[in-house]
């Protein structure tokens, strides 16, 4: 059955993206340290997709730092808005299961990637095609985004499921009778 997702899928989707983009930004700046990169290295990559940033950075600098954290955010929001329309749209009950939600996130991460890191990013930074989009931690990250964002979008529907279930039952100890009152003549 094909239903229309609603706004909570799209607000849904896109805090899961930003929690899945906030654990891939982690991951990058752990995994990219013992080839010479600093930690900053990944954010101000993202932030040299503007030309005056360039050439990309190690240590932190506001510009192209805080730059790419914005960047890398609105990118990891829209990325979980759109995953989240999607399966609202065409799958809503497959929503709620973590395992499932996980490898359809994981290939939402791989196709993430694809997108961005092969066609967008390289469009707006010519350097991205030849260091990032082909390195492996680049696509490993993105695959942990995907599925990082999947569970959390199951785990937010889940719950909003469990509330909306608790809000149809009567509140414990409370007992809901029919009253009958008549009018009496005078």
């Amino acid at each position: 059955m094909r239903m229309a997702a609603s706004a909570p899928w799209l607000g849904e989707g896109a805090i899961a993206g930003m929690l899945g983009g906030a654990v891939y930004g982690l991951y990058e700046a752990f995994a990219l340290r013992p080839r010479g990169m600093g930690r900053w290295g990944h954010m101000n990559a993202i932030g040299a997709t503007l030309p005056w940033y360039r050439p990309v950075q190690d240590d932190f600098r506001w510009g192209p730092s805080g730059t790419g954290i914005v960047l890398h955010a609105m990118t990891s929001a829209i990325g979980g808005a759109a995953y989240g329309t999607l399966l609202g749209t065409y799958d809503p009950a497959h929503a709620r299961s973590l395992g499932r939600e996980a490898l359809t996130g994981l290939g939402w991460g791989a196709a993430f990637w694809a997108t961005w890191g092969l066609l967008i990013g390289p469009s707006l930074d010519p350097a991205m095609l030849k260091t990032m989009a082909r390195d492996r931690n680049f696509f490993l990250g993105h695959l942990i985004y995907g599925t990082i964002t999947g569970l959390v979008l199951a785990s937010l529907l889940r719950r909003r499921a469990r509330g909306a279930s608790r809000d149809r039952r009567e509140p414990a100890g409370v007992k809901v009778t029919a009253v009958r009152v008549q009018a009496q003549r005078t």
